[in-house]
């Protein structure tokens, strides 16, 4: 676990394929944060929590809610405007971290990515 808990938290599933990727990532980052490649990994991780996050908090509530088409356009619209922010403040972010930032990242990551 990261050293960021708190003791309540709110949290949303996440497939295991990224959450083996997540927990190798950060195993990696930790052994040797050095390096662009190292960095763009990171940046994919973010991207992948947010969009499983946002899936799960928008597009799966919508679905046991029952909302109407329009507003499922919507939010899918909004979805996807807020996934492409994020993806490029990632980058752009991420990327210029020097390695005891990166490391501050993972940690935090790790803080709320677990099993």
């Amino acid at each position: 676990m990261g050293k960021f808990q708190h003791k309540y938290g709110a949290t949303f599933p996440v497939s295991a394929a990224l959450y083996k990727k997540t927990q190798k990532l950060i195993v990696s980052v930790r052994q040797n944060p050095e390096g662009l490649t190292k960095r763009n990994e990171v940046v994919e991780i973010v991207n992948a929590l947010t969009a499983e996050g946002l899936e799960y908090f928008f597009h799966y509530s919508l679905k046991i809610i029952g909302m109407n088409m329009i507003a499922k356009k919507a939010i899918k619209t909004g979805m996807a405007a807020s996934k492409a922010t994020v993806k490029l403040l990632s980058k752009k972010f991420i990327r210029a971290l020097n390695d005891k930032q990166l490391l501050a990242t993972v940690d935090f990551i790790d803080g709320f990515v677990s099993d």
